[in-house]
Protein backbone atom coordinates (compact mmCIF):
# COMPACT_ATOMS: atom_id res chain seq x y z
CA UNK A 1 0.00 0.00 0.00
CA UNK A 2 1.35 3.68 -1.02
CA UNK A 3 2.57 5.56 1.83
CA UNK A 4 1.59 8.38 3.50
CA UNK A 5 3.04 11.62 1.82
CA UNK A 6 4.16 14.36 4.93
CA UNK A 7 5.13 17.04 2.64
CA UNK A 8 1.85 19.31 3.15
CA UNK A 9 2.94 18.72 7.34
CA UNK A 10 2.67 22.78 7.52
CA UNK A 11 -1.17 22.27 6.66
CA UNK A 12 -1.83 20.49 9.85
CA UNK A 13 -0.41 23.13 12.60
CA UNK A 14 -2.56 24.31 14.58
CA UNK A 15 -3.68 28.11 14.17
CA UNK A 16 -5.38 30.93 16.34
CA UNK A 17 -9.40 31.02 15.79
CA UNK A 18 -10.42 32.81 12.38
CA UNK A 19 -13.32 33.85 14.17
CA UNK A 20 -14.57 34.88 17.86
CA UNK A 21 -17.71 34.65 19.86
CA UNK A 22 -19.13 37.52 21.81
CA UNK A 23 -19.87 36.03 24.97
CA UNK A 24 -21.40 39.11 26.31
CA UNK A 25 -24.53 38.59 24.23
CA UNK A 26 -24.91 34.99 25.47
CA UNK A 27 -28.11 33.50 26.05
CA UNK A 28 -28.94 30.26 27.80
CA UNK A 29 -31.34 28.12 26.60
CA UNK A 30 -30.77 25.35 28.67
CA UNK A 31 -28.20 23.88 31.38
CA UNK A 32 -26.12 23.12 28.26
CA UNK A 33 -26.57 24.82 25.89
CA UNK A 34 -26.31 28.63 24.92
CA UNK A 35 -26.38 31.17 21.48
CA UNK A 36 -23.93 33.51 21.07
CA UNK A 37 -23.06 35.65 18.50
CA UNK A 38 -20.23 34.48 15.78
CA UNK A 39 -18.11 37.11 14.75
CA UNK A 40 -16.14 36.77 11.35
CA UNK A 41 -14.45 38.61 8.77
CA UNK A 42 -16.79 37.35 5.85
CA UNK A 43 -19.67 37.80 8.39
CA UNK A 44 -20.73 41.57 7.16
CA UNK A 45 -20.37 40.26 3.83
CA UNK A 46 -22.50 37.14 3.60
CA UNK A 47 -25.12 39.38 5.17
CA UNK A 48 -25.27 41.93 2.07
CA UNK A 49 -25.37 39.42 -0.27
CA UNK A 50 -27.51 36.39 -1.65
CA UNK A 51 -27.75 34.58 1.75
CA UNK A 52 -30.19 36.00 3.33
CA UNK A 53 -32.66 32.87 3.05
CA UNK A 54 -30.16 31.19 5.60
CA UNK A 55 -31.07 31.62 9.34
CA UNK A 56 -28.02 31.10 11.72
CA UNK A 57 -27.47 30.93 14.65
CA UNK A 58 -23.98 29.78 16.91
CA UNK A 59 -24.17 27.39 19.96
CA UNK A 60 -22.01 26.84 22.78
CA UNK A 61 -22.93 23.01 23.86
CA UNK A 62 -21.42 21.99 27.24
CA UNK A 63 -20.04 18.34 27.13
CA UNK A 64 -20.47 15.93 29.89
CA UNK A 65 -16.68 16.05 30.63
CA UNK A 66 -17.60 19.92 31.33
CA UNK A 67 -15.55 20.84 28.51
CA UNK A 68 -17.55 22.47 25.66
CA UNK A 69 -17.91 22.65 21.58
CA UNK A 70 -18.94 25.72 19.11
CA UNK A 71 -21.30 24.86 16.86
CA UNK A 72 -23.20 26.47 14.31
CA UNK A 73 -26.24 25.82 12.70
CA UNK A 74 -27.72 27.13 9.31
CA UNK A 75 -31.32 26.67 8.75
CA UNK A 76 -32.51 27.12 4.86
CA UNK A 77 -35.60 28.87 4.62
CA UNK A 78 -36.66 27.23 1.68
CA UNK A 79 -39.49 25.38 1.56
CA UNK A 80 -39.11 21.86 1.26
CA UNK A 81 -40.91 18.15 2.23
CA UNK A 82 -38.11 16.39 2.18
CA UNK A 83 -35.31 18.86 3.22
CA UNK A 84 -31.95 17.23 4.80
CA UNK A 85 -29.90 18.58 7.40
CA UNK A 86 -26.30 18.12 6.65
CA UNK A 87 -24.13 17.09 10.24
CA UNK A 88 -20.65 18.35 8.53
CA UNK A 89 -17.29 17.21 10.25
CA UNK A 90 -14.36 19.29 8.71
CA UNK A 91 -11.13 19.01 7.65
CA UNK A 92 -7.68 18.64 9.96
CA UNK A 93 -6.34 21.93 9.27
CA UNK A 94 -9.76 24.05 9.19
CA UNK A 95 -12.17 25.50 11.82
CA UNK A 96 -15.77 26.95 11.53
CA UNK A 97 -14.36 30.83 10.15
CA UNK A 98 -12.61 28.96 7.65
CA UNK A 99 -15.07 27.04 6.22
CA UNK A 100 -18.02 29.70 7.01
CA UNK A 101 -18.65 30.57 3.02
CA UNK A 102 -18.61 26.76 2.10
CA UNK A 103 -21.11 25.98 4.87
CA UNK A 104 -23.29 28.90 3.26
CA UNK A 105 -22.76 27.71 -0.11
CA UNK A 106 -23.62 23.92 1.15
CA UNK A 107 -26.83 24.95 2.33
CA UNK A 108 -27.87 27.30 -0.73
CA UNK A 109 -27.01 25.20 -3.50
CA UNK A 110 -28.67 21.86 -1.98
CA UNK A 111 -31.55 23.78 -0.26
CA UNK A 112 -30.89 22.00 3.22
CA UNK A 113 -30.17 22.43 6.36
CA UNK A 114 -26.42 22.42 7.77
CA UNK A 115 -24.72 21.58 11.25
CA UNK A 116 -21.08 22.27 11.78
CA UNK A 117 -18.88 22.45 14.71
CA UNK A 118 -15.02 22.68 15.81
CA UNK A 119 -13.65 19.67 17.59
CA UNK A 120 -12.23 20.03 21.11
CA UNK A 121 -8.98 22.00 20.61
CA UNK A 122 -10.07 23.88 17.36
CA UNK A 123 -11.50 27.13 17.28
CA UNK A 124 -12.98 28.03 20.24
CA UNK A 125 -14.04 24.60 21.70
CA UNK A 126 -12.31 23.76 24.68
CA UNK A 127 -10.64 20.19 25.72
CA UNK A 128 -7.88 18.76 23.23
CA UNK A 129 -7.87 17.54 20.22
CA UNK A 130 -7.24 13.54 19.87
CA UNK A 131 -9.66 11.04 18.35
CA UNK A 132 -11.27 9.44 21.62
CA UNK A 133 -12.30 13.84 22.27
CA UNK A 134 -13.23 13.90 18.33
CA UNK A 135 -16.13 10.99 18.78
CA UNK A 136 -17.64 12.54 21.90
CA UNK A 137 -17.40 15.45 20.15
CA UNK A 138 -19.94 13.99 17.33
CA UNK A 139 -22.13 12.72 20.12
CA UNK A 140 -22.60 15.38 21.60
CA UNK A 141 -23.59 16.97 18.36
CA UNK A 142 -25.84 14.04 18.08
CA UNK A 143 -27.39 15.24 21.42
CA UNK A 144 -27.66 19.04 19.77
CA UNK A 145 -30.01 17.22 16.87
CA UNK A 146 -32.55 15.71 19.71
CA UNK A 147 -32.66 19.20 21.74
CA UNK A 148 -33.30 20.72 17.95
CA UNK A 149 -36.06 17.67 17.64
CA UNK A 150 -34.06 16.90 14.06
CA UNK A 151 -34.74 13.34 13.06
CA UNK A 152 -31.90 10.91 12.47
CA UNK A 153 -33.73 9.85 9.14
CA UNK A 154 -33.46 13.54 7.70
CA UNK A 155 -29.69 13.47 8.74
CA UNK A 156 -27.03 13.34 5.97
CA UNK A 157 -23.45 12.87 7.89
CA UNK A 158 -20.47 14.34 5.86
CA UNK A 159 -17.43 13.99 6.77
CA UNK A 160 -13.54 15.71 4.91
CA UNK A 161 -10.29 14.60 6.03
CA UNK A 162 -10.34 13.81 10.03
CA UNK A 163 -13.84 14.55 9.96
CA UNK A 164 -14.39 10.91 8.16
CA UNK A 165 -13.59 9.48 11.93
CA UNK A 166 -16.52 10.98 13.60
CA UNK A 167 -18.52 10.69 10.68
CA UNK A 168 -17.89 6.67 10.66
CA UNK A 169 -18.43 6.46 14.42
CA UNK A 170 -21.73 8.41 14.89
CA UNK A 171 -22.84 6.96 11.53
CA UNK A 172 -22.10 3.22 13.20
CA UNK A 173 -23.85 4.28 16.53
CA UNK A 174 -26.85 5.54 14.46
CA UNK A 175 -27.93 3.34 11.73
CA UNK A 176 -31.20 5.40 10.74
CA UNK A 177 -29.54 8.22 9.21
CA UNK A 178 -29.88 9.27 5.73
CA UNK A 179 -26.67 8.88 4.00
CA UNK A 180 -23.19 9.27 5.18
CA UNK A 181 -20.28 11.11 3.00
CA UNK A 182 -16.89 10.61 3.29
CA UNK A 183 -14.23 13.20 1.40
CA UNK A 184 -10.61 12.40 1.31
CA UNK A 185 -10.67 10.16 4.25
CA UNK A 186 -7.94 10.51 7.02
CA UNK A 187 -7.21 8.49 9.83
CA UNK A 188 -5.96 9.05 12.98
CA UNK A 189 -2.80 6.62 11.93
CA UNK A 190 -2.68 8.45 8.46
CA UNK A 191 -2.58 11.62 10.93
CA UNK A 192 0.30 10.58 13.64
CA UNK A 193 2.24 8.49 10.67
CA UNK A 194 2.55 11.98 9.14
CA UNK A 195 3.72 13.72 12.50
CA UNK A 196 5.93 10.68 13.36
CA UNK A 197 6.72 9.34 9.87
CA UNK A 198 5.63 5.95 11.47
CA UNK A 199 5.78 4.04 7.68
CA UNK A 200 4.59 1.08 9.66
CA UNK A 201 1.48 2.36 11.08
CA UNK A 202 -1.71 1.12 9.47
CA UNK A 203 -3.15 3.90 7.35
CA UNK A 204 -6.44 2.96 6.37
CA UNK A 205 -10.00 1.94 8.24
CA UNK A 206 -11.03 -0.52 9.71
CA UNK A 207 -13.59 -2.10 7.12
CA UNK A 208 -16.07 -3.78 9.57
CA UNK A 209 -16.40 -0.38 11.36
CA UNK A 210 -17.85 0.78 7.62
CA UNK A 211 -18.99 -2.57 6.57
CA UNK A 212 -21.30 -2.19 9.79
CA UNK A 213 -23.02 1.10 8.25
CA UNK A 214 -26.92 0.77 6.96
CA UNK A 215 -27.15 3.87 5.08
CA UNK A 216 -26.06 4.95 1.45
CA UNK A 217 -22.15 5.77 1.42
CA UNK A 218 -20.76 7.75 -1.09
CA UNK A 219 -16.40 7.95 -0.70
CA UNK A 220 -14.92 11.23 -2.80
CA UNK A 221 -11.44 11.02 -3.24
CA UNK A 222 -8.84 13.24 -5.39
CA UNK A 223 -6.60 11.03 -7.64
CA UNK A 224 -3.95 13.93 -6.75
CA UNK A 225 -4.47 13.99 -2.97
CA UNK A 226 -1.09 15.17 -1.84
CA UNK A 227 -1.62 13.54 1.75
CA UNK A 228 -3.33 10.53 1.31
CA UNK A 229 -3.57 8.40 -1.79
CA UNK A 230 -6.78 7.91 -3.07
CA UNK A 231 -6.02 4.22 -3.31
CA UNK A 232 -6.36 3.80 0.20
CA UNK A 233 -10.17 5.06 -0.56
CA UNK A 234 -10.40 2.98 -3.62
CA UNK A 235 -9.62 -0.07 -1.89
CA UNK A 236 -12.47 0.10 0.49
CA UNK A 237 -15.01 0.49 -2.78
CA UNK A 238 -13.64 -2.42 -4.31
CA UNK A 239 -14.66 -4.25 -1.23
CA UNK A 240 -17.86 -3.06 -0.77
CA UNK A 241 -20.70 -3.00 -3.32
CA UNK A 242 -23.16 -0.79 -2.20
CA UNK A 243 -20.56 2.21 -1.78
CA UNK A 244 -20.84 4.51 -4.68
CA UNK A 245 -17.57 6.55 -5.46
CA UNK A 246 -16.28 9.57 -7.21
CA UNK A 247 -12.27 9.97 -7.79
CA UNK A 248 -11.81 13.09 -9.92
CA UNK A 249 -8.36 12.99 -11.96
CA UNK A 250 -7.40 16.49 -10.72
CA UNK A 251 -8.60 16.44 -7.06
CA UNK A 252 -6.05 17.01 -4.01
CA UNK A 253 -7.01 16.90 -0.47
CA UNK A 254 -9.00 19.85 -0.02
CA UNK A 255 -9.33 21.53 -3.86
CA UNK A 256 -12.76 18.89 -4.34
CA UNK A 257 -15.29 21.65 -3.20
Amino acid sequence: MSCIRNKSLSALAFEKPSYTINENEMRTLMSQCHSVPFLHDQYQKLLSNQYHWIDETCYIWEKSTEKSIIILYLKNKASSINKFTVLFSHDVCSDLGKIYPFLYDLSTQLKCDVIAYDYSGYGRSTGTFKETEVTNDIEAVGNFTNYQQIGFSSIVVFGQSIGCIPSIHFSRQNRTIAGLILMSPLSFSDYNKMKNCNKNEKNIYNLSDIKDICCPILIIHGQKDELVPYTNSDEIAKQMSAVNRWFPKSGKHLNIY
